[in-house]
């Protein structure tokens, strides 16, 4: 699909280490019991109004390759340039920064399971991942398989709604506007940047119809609790910082 929003990737007040592209991305959000999810999470819970959320975020990356190096380095990575994710996360807070915490990221990709891991301490599991589109009407597919479990959701963006930008201090911002990670690298909390345009993302409605891969996460999802689902088209050029301890 034709991204509506444009992205430069020299950003010269940020060098990543890597550079991608994200299509096609569907946000669902579940609300959780703080002190549930806590237990499970090695910084702190980052709130909002009283509650914590667990999010799924299903996309296909495309073209990733190093900031630096040109087509050398960029046919050097084409192993792990282009497949889609699946990956399951949380919202942190730690030395007063908001950040992503992912519980798990489910892709297709084998020599990536074991690259993400090493260097940025990403807890990637390797899954069948099956998403199609269609465009009339418009709706997103996702079917993700792994260990002889499946995760199995429609979601369905609002056809009268037009792409925007969430609205600063509403839900929709805390749980999409976040441009940094952490993670446990090498024995070590680590974070990492993650930079793009705003999301550009409009309301889904979204059908759920298998859950069950979830529960290789940890957490207890009986008493997860949906509240909403965005779509976007993507975001081109997104800069990855190398991992930073923390």
């Amino acid at each position: 699909m034709i991204l509506h929003q444009k992205a430069k990737c020299d950003r010269p007040e940020f060098r990543p280490a890597l550079l991608a592209d994200w299509d096609d991305v569907t946000f669902v959000h579940y609300a959780v019991a703080p002190a549930e999810l806590q237990e499970h999470m090695p910084f702190q819970l980052d709130l909002f109004e009283g509650s914590a959320y667990i999010s799924l975020v299903a996309f296909t990356q495309r073209h990733l390759r190093p900031r630096i190096g040109g087509r050398l380095a960029a046919a050097l990575a084409a192993p792990l340039a282009s497949h889609p994710f699946l990956n399951v996360r949380t919202y942190v807070r730690h030395q007063g920064r908001q950040a992503i915490y992912f519980l798990c990221e489910w892709i297709p990709n084998r020599l990536a399971t074991w690259i993400g891991p090493a260097l940025y301490g990403l807890p990637y599991r390797l899954g069948r991942l099956s998403y199609q589109y269609d465009r009339l009407p418009e709706a997103a597919h996702h079917d993700v398989n792994a260990g002889g479990a499946r995760l199995v959701f429609d979601a369905f963006p609002a056809s009268d709604a037009s792409l925007a930008q969430a609205a600063p201090g509403t839900l929709d911002a805390f749980l999409l506007e976040r441009y940094l990670a952490f993670t446990r690298c090498r024995g070590r909390d680590a974070g990492f940047r993650v930079d793009h345009a705003p999301w550009m993302q409009r309301r889904a409605t979204v059908l759920i119809r298998e859950t069950q891969l979830l529960k290789q996460t940890g957490v207890q999802w009986d008493y997860a609790r949906p509240v909403s689902c965005h779509y976007s088209e993507g975001a081109r050029c997104v800069g990855l910082g190398p991992p930073v301890t923390l």
